[in-house]
This record gives structure tokens, sequence and C-alpha cells, in this order.
């Protein structure tokens, strides 16, 4: 449908190369730090001490991977943009274990390039 993927991801640049190459990504993994793009979008969710506290006692280490400002991430999201710039569908879940289904995501783009 001739339509282009990109991720954004909070991780630095370094993490984001890393990750990109390890998983034999063949798409645009962009680098968020500080998740300016998510906060401008209200996708940013900041985490409180006691999440913190969770994420560290279970040795998650988000200020390894995400640099400045790491305990915020962003909620899963996916736009899909028309062909003129505007923007065609808005997919975003809070529950992180929810992901917009692929063939929901086809339809989209095919109304979207219509």
């Amino acid at each position: 449908m001739g339509a282009s993927l990109a991720a954004i991801s909070p991780q630095d640049m370094e993490h984001t190369k890393q990750t990109a190459e390890e998983l034999g990504l063949s798409y645009f993994v962009l680098s968020d730090m500080g998740n300016e793009t998510a906060r401008e979008y209200g996708l940013a969710y900041q985490f409180d001490e006691a999440l913190i506290d969770a994420y560290k006692t279970l040795g998650m280490n988000l200020e390894e991977y995400n640099g400045d400002n790491p305990w915020a991430l962003p909620i899963p999201a996916v736009y899909i943009i028309d062909p003129s710039g505007k923007v065609a569908h808005v997919y975003a879940d809070s529950d992180y274990t929810n992901r917009m289904e692929p063939a929901a995501m086809l339809k989209e783009l095919e109304r979207a390039a219509s």
C-alpha cells in the first residue's frame, strides 16, 4: 500500500540502535529521549515513587537505557497518517498488553490511502 513504518522509543540513541540491530528491524526506530514527543501527544506516563521502587526491586533499570528523565514511559500508540499528512487514525491503550491488531491496521491503512 506504499506505507512506511517508524517506531519511536524513549531509549537513548545507543540503546535504540542496539535494539534495532539485535532484532534485525527493517524499519526506522527513532529515539525520543525524555519522552518529548510522547508528552506532546499526551502519551507519556510518569512513574510515581512506588512504581520506581518496584521497577528497581525487579532489577529493571530504565535509567541505564532511557537517559534523560528515565522514569516515564510512553503509552503504546499507532498513528496512521494519510498521503496529505493528516492523521487518519489513532490507536492508543494505557494497557500496554493491548496492541492494535494487524488486520485492523491494514484496514485503516487502506481507508487512509483511498
